[in-house]
Parts: structure tokens; sequence; C-alpha cells
């Protein structure tokens, strides 16, 4: 069994200290906050944005860095995913076996429609982006594995299905493509990729079901029992994204939980009875 220290106990990072602790694990949990941790989980309150703030830590053979931002912001991005990093790495008493650090697929300046695999390399449109290419560079020279998420949904993130029942969902680009992950398998690949005798360098975290964002919003409406409204077709546009292909993380021979975001988003739903047609409905 390892030790294994979360940077970044958030949605994502607090499932993957969960999954850890229930396989044996010596987990402990690096948050700002007082929020809460999942059982057995050892807190290690500090601000990485205030090294002054960060105690001794200890001795681990696993990381996972997980970091959020505070905003969409340049600062932000930088405090988040550039000089956080180098604050516990600093900190740390010694480098760690093995380490995976969370990024995202928006670090892609791709927006023609067109495929991006693990070895794609990025050209961010963006400074954010630029942010994120920055961060993922700095964690490949350390030797760290790269977990590239696709957009995170799962128990308690309903906010789309909630914009679906009240009809603001259906705005923007709906020939764009979306790029899905359940929260469940983000967290259960970060932890495969932790356990991995040899990782990747780079993996893409997505299922296998990349959508256009009007087919996507047209079977939740069906899930959630609402009328779709009558919109006029949409020409595919020069701006409709990218398709997040997932084959890096199939070579690793991980089982998706959720291989579609159809099924994903069923299990969701019973979850949250209060979004099921029957508690949606007038009485």
């Amino acid at each position: 069994m390892a030790r294994l220290l979360v940077a970044g106990c958030g949605y994502v990072g607090s499932e993957l200290a969960r999954r850890a602790v229930l396989e044996g694990h010596e987990v402990f949990g690096l948050r700002r906050s007082e929020g809460p941790l999942p059982p057995g989980v050892t807190r290690i309150r500090a601000d990485l944005a205030r090294p002054e703030t960060v105690p001794s830590l200890p001795e681990v053979d696993w990381l996972l860095i997980a970091l959020g931002a505070d905003g969409r912001t340049e600062a932000a991005y930088r405090a988040a995913y550039v000089a956080a990093p180098a604050v516990l790495h600093a900190a740390l008493p010694a480098k760690p076996q093995r380490e995976v650090v969370i990024s995202s697929a928006g670090v892609f300046g791709r927006d023609d429609g067109g495929d991006v695999f693990a070895d794609t390399r990025p050209a961010p449109a963006t400074a954010t982006g630029a942010l994120l290419l920055e961060a993922e560079d700095a964690a490949l020279r350390r030797g760290a594995a790269v977990l590239r998420l696709a957009g995170i949904y799962g128990p308690g993130r309903v906010g789309l299905l909630r914009r679906v029942l009240d009809g603001s969902a259906w705005t923007g680009r709906l020939t764009s493509w979306s790029n899905l992950v359940h929260r469940d398998d983000a967290a259960a690949l970060a932890l495969h990729l932790l356990a991995h005798p040899a990782p990747p360098p780079v993996v893409h975290g997505a299922d296998d079901d990349p959508v256009p964002r009007r087919v996507l919003l047209e079977a939740l409406s069906e899930l959630l029992g609402c009328v779709v409204p009558d919109l006029p077709p949409q020409i595919p546009a020069p701006s409709d994204g990218k398709r997040v292909r997932n084959r890096s993380l199939h070579d690793l021979g991980y089982p998706l939980l959720h291989p579609s975001w159809r099924a994903g988003y069923r299990a969701v739903l019973e979850q949250h009875p209060e979004l099921a047609p029957s508690a949606t409905q007038e009485p």
C-alpha cells in the first residue's frame, strides 16, 4: 500500500481520496479550507498561494495535484496551475515515486471540429490555455503524468440538467462538440495512473462518446421529460469545438465505469430523484 498526498481535495480529488482509503492506502488531503474530507483522510490545511501557511509535509509515495483556479483570469490560472505546484514541490521532503497532475482538455486551441489525441500537441488560443500548457510542460519535466479531463459531470454537479429543465441550456453553438467524463471515472482513472508501473506522459480522461451539444440536450430533455424547443437548424461553423479521443485511456487497460454520458446521466438522475420527471411535473 502507498502513502498518497492529494493536493486539492475538491470534486475529483476527494472522490479519489475516498477510493484510495478503501483500497487500503494511507491518504493525506491538502486543502486550504475547512471543507469536509472523506473518512480516513488525514487533513493538511494549507494555502499554496501563501507559502508561509504550508506546514511540514509528509514523505509520500504518490502525489496527485488536482488544484483549481479561483476564476478564469490569467492571474488566477498562473497562481493555481503554475505557482502552486512549484510551492508544493519545494515543501515536499522528497520527490514522490509517482505523480499525476490533473489538467483540462481546454488546453487545446483546436476549434475546427476535429479529433485531438493525447499525443496531439496543444496550440492554446487564449492566455489561460497557454498557462495550462505551461503547467503541463513543467509537470512532464518533473516526470509526472498529465491527465487531461473533459467536462466533468456527476452527483452533485447537475447544473446542466437544471438548465435543461428551465430551458436556459439552449444557447450558443448547438453544433459544437461536447466531451464528457463522469466524476467517478475521472477519480478512478487518476488512481489507476498512480498505481500504474509505467504510466504514459499524457492521458485523456473522456468517455467514448463525444456528442454535438444539440444531440446531448435533446437526450437530456428526453431523460428529464422536457419538451425540446422548436429551434431552426444550425449549419456547422469553423468554431465547432473538438472531439477529445480517449485511445490513451484504453491503451492503459482502464475499464470505463460510464463509457457514455447517456448511461452516466441516467445514474446521476437516480442519485437526484428531485430532478426526475415525476418530481418536476406540475401537480
